[in-house]
């Protein structure tokens, strides 16, 4: 049998609708994620996927905020080294 191929754009509806259908189980666990670290970088990139995929903006933009700032600190050159 041949492999099936998926074009990039039906893996990401895929993902899309994934994401739709499990947002408030998904968040709630990202926040006890960064309860715990609250600098983690896949945490904050994926509540931002999830509200966006909500249509919550506001949240989604800030999520896009906090990830852009930790990305940032996590790409810093270290002092002395």
């Amino acid at each position: 049998m041949p492999a099936m191929r998926l074009s990039l754009a039906t893996v990401l509806a895929v993902g899309f609708v994934f994401l739709i259908l499990n947002s408030d189980e998904s968040i709630a666990e990202l926040r006890q994620v960064l309860a715990i670290d609250p600098e983690d970088l896949g945490a904050h990139y994926t509540l931002m996927l999830n509200y966006w995929a909500l249509g919550q903006t506001d949240q989604a933009e800030r999520e896009h905020r906090l990830y852009l700032r930790f990305k940032a600190d996590e790409n810093a050159a270290p002092i002395g080294g």
